[in-house]
């Protein structure tokens, strides 16, 4: 009896943590980035590697 209570405790702590890391993971703010040839500013997902050239002109001039 202990050992399912132990283990039922076990499965709810790690299933609370799983969903906390998922709802702060949603929270992180966007990086954003505004091309210094066209202006335009675009937005990326913070665990997205570095953009390597602006979405609209394909400049590699950037202003963070």
């Amino acid at each position: 009896m202990v050992l399912l209570v132990t283990i039922a405790f076990i499965a709810i702590v790690t299933l609370a943590s799983i969903a906390m890391t998922i709802v702060q993971f949603r929270k992180i703010t966007p990086l954003a980035f505004r091309c210094t040839k066209c202006g335009n500013e675009f937005r990326q997902a913070p665990h997205r590697d570095y953009p390597r050239a602006c979405p609209r002109c394909h400049a590699r001039d950037w202003a963070v």
